[in-house]
C-alpha cells in the first residue's frame, strides 16, 4: 500500500491536497491533519477520492467550527465521521471501520 502523509499549510481550499494527489497517482491512502479543511469541501473530497482511486483520511471543521474526523474510501463513500474528544471529557475510544479488505482506525 502506498501512503501519502501530508503536512500542508492551513488554507481555505483543497489546493495542496489536489497538487499532492495529482503528483502521486499511485497513492492508495492519503493522510492529512486535523482541521485541514471545512465541511464545505466534503463533496469535493469525495470526488477526488473517486477520480484518483484513493482513500482519504483527514480532520475537518464542521459548521460549528468543531474538529471532526473523516474517512472516505476509493468509491467516495464516507466510512466514518465523528467529533473530536473535548479536552474536558474522557478520551473517546479510537474509531475504526472495515471496508472490504481494508480496516481504518483513527484517534482524534
Amino acid at each position: 500500500m502506498n501512503i501519502l502523509i501530508g503536512q500542508p499549510k492551513m488554507e481555505r481550499s483543497l489546493k495542496q491536497l489536489k497538487q499532492e494527489i495529482e503528483s502521486n497517482p499511485t497513492v492508495d491512502l492519503i493522510l492529512y491533519p486535523e482541521g485541514y479543511c471545512t465541511y464545505t469541501e466534503l463533496d469535493e473530497l469525495s470526488d477526488l477520492a473517486i477520480k484518483f482511486n484513493t482513500s482519504i483520511v483527514l480532520g475537518y471543521r464542521d459548521d460549528t467550527n468543531k474538529d471532526r474526523v473523516l474517512i472516505v474510501n476509493k468509491n467516495g463513500e464516507t466510512l466514518l465521521t465523528r467529533r473530536k474528544t473535548p479536552e474536558s471529557e474522557r478520551l473517546f475510544m479510537p474509531s475504526s471501520v472495515i471496508d472490504g479488505a481494508e480496516e481504518y482506525g483513527y484517534l482524534l
